[in-house]
């Protein structure tokens, strides 16, 4: 599915098993939308289904986006538990963190 995830995504409730979000939170037009797009993958995902997110820390860096884009771990976990997702895991991949989380609406 091809999709603009700063609009409603064109998938039927509770059909996903797993959600990616790759380095797309900094993206100001992503950003202010956040709570939408959180919605749409609380929607979207069945029950006890997982969320992926990777993206940059918000330090600086040799590389990715402005250090004020950036979201930190507590900044996505913040924005995610309000809708009830539980984080399982979190994993420091150099650059990058990658957190797992579930739908906790199991």
């Amino acid at each position: 599915v091809l999709a603009n995830i700063t609009h409603p995504l064109p998938i039927e409730d509770d059909l996903a098993d797993i959600c990616l979000l790759i380095t797309v939170l900094h993206i100001p037009k992503v950003t202010i939308k956040a709570h939408e797009l959180a919605a749409e993958v609380k929607r979207i995902l069945k029950p006890a289904g997982r969320l992926v997110v990777i993206d940059c820390y918000s330090k600086d860096l040799s590389f990715g986006p402005p250090v004020e884009l950036r979201w930190s771990c507590k900044d996505v976990d913040d924005l995610f538990s309000k809708y009830n997702f539980q984080r399982q895991k979190t994993v420091d991949l150099g650059f990058n963190y990658l957190m797992i989380f579930e739908n906790a609406d199991s």
